[in-house]
């Protein structure tokens, strides 16, 4: 006899489509949006985001390539990050290591995706790809 994979899991259901990360809140996890051109290779930007500010600031935990990448109408992009344990630490790591690079850093907020300027747009007008 076979069981469903969440009764195996002992997790609950399985979501079927992926969500936005930020988009639904995940205790001890928080997600930051990093700007990125629209071809680069997000996998390397990332070590070279996460390296950047050395010693690192955060104490513990982890940070990871959430695999979700945001085009604004501009045809700005953006790569989703997502990190835990030290949440003070990690943001710093990321904002200050995406000043360093000369990237934009970005949220997704209540009413949208909000840049670092302030500026915020609808998430219906932006187009989102999964890898």
């Amino acid at each position: 006899m076979s069981k469903k994979m969440e009764d195996i899991l002992g997790l609950g259901p399985i979501d079927k489509e992926r969500k936005v990360p930020g988009t639904s809140v995940v205790e001890g996890r928080e997600y930051r949006y990093v700007s990125c051109g629209c071809d680069n290779d997000i996998a390397a930007l990332f070590k070279k985001l996460i390296r950047k500010v050395d010693p690192p600031l955060a104490t513990s935990g982890g940070a990871v390539n959430d695999g979700c990448k945001v085009t604004l109408p501009s045809g700005e992009c953006y790569f989703a990050v997502s990190y835990k344990g030290d949440i003070d630490g990690w943001r710093q790591q990321i904002e200050q290591g995406a000043a360093a690079l000369g990237l934009s850093v970005a949220k997704i907020s209540q009413s949208g995706f909000l840049l670092d300027d302030g500026n915020e747009i609808p998430l219906s007008e932006c187009e989102f790809q999964f890898s």
